[in-house]
């Protein structure tokens, strides 16, 4: 009689061929690794031996690192989720600087989620971020940006908040942003897109000054405008 054991729980026996025993594990999961006892037995006499199984599982990065973008003083998060087995080990870089864990960098593993967490994001944080993922069996890496940014300033208004214009007129609405970056300036009328007419243009120059023009003034466009 052969019989093959793991952890003390009989193992299926598939098929027999003369004396070559056959055992199949379908769908391998990382549980089925371990040692397994082969018992063979007869009348007089038993053997054993031992098999060793060890199971692997390429890294497949289901969640990729992406550029992230994060207002000065905040707390940006840069993650990735991958299912291999072993577990991989993710080491993580900024340009290039191997990071440990410190009141500015947190690193975590939660489940197959990897993660690096910069804490009070700086100017000098922006820059390159690089996570090494190894398992021992395959290794691959993920980068991605931090931007660090400030929220937009409005500045004054140029003409004032409120202005009258002469039906059939042209006239003018326009304001001055400032940024570390150069803003995206959205128009709306009375809370909602403006309307897709040629009388209406939008003109932006360098220093962040963002105009509406509108040509031949009608009654309709009496409202609010919100430059947004």
């Amino acid at each position: 009689k052969v019989q093959l054991t793991k952890d003390g729980k009989e193992v299926k026996l598939t098929s027999v061929e003369g004396t070559r025993h056959v055992y199949t594990i379908a769908d391998v999961k990382p549980q089925d690794q371990g040692v397994y006892k082969l018992t063979a037995k007869n009348k007089t006499s038993a053997e054993e031996s031992t098999i060793t199984l060890n199971v692997t599982a390429p890294l497949n990065i289901t969640q990729p690192l992406t550029d992230i973008n994060v207002l000065l003083g905040q707390t940006g998060v840069l993650s990735l989720t991958c299912d291999a087995f072993p577990v991989p080990k993710v080491t993580w870089f900024f340009n290039d600087t191997e990071l440990k864990n410190s009141a500015k960098h947190k690193i975590e593993i939660k489940n197959n989620v990897f993660s690096l967490t910069v804490n009070k994001c700086d100017h000098p944080d922006v820059g390159v971020y690089r996570a090494v993922v190894d398992n021992g069996i395959d290794k691959t890496e993920q980068t991605a940006k931090l931007n660090v940014g400030v929220k937009p300033k409005v500045e004054a208004a140029k003409p004032a908040n409120e202005q009258s214009c002469v039906i059939g007129q042209d006239t003018q609405i326009s304001w001055k942003f400032s940024g570390i970056e150069k803003p995206v300036v959205t128009w709306l009328f009375n809370g909602q897109p403006l309307p897709t007419n040629e009388r209406f243009q939008i003109t932006e120059t360098e220093d962040g000054t963002s105009t509406l023009s509108i040509k031949s003034a009608e009654l309709t466009d009496k409202g609010v405008y919100t430059a947004k």
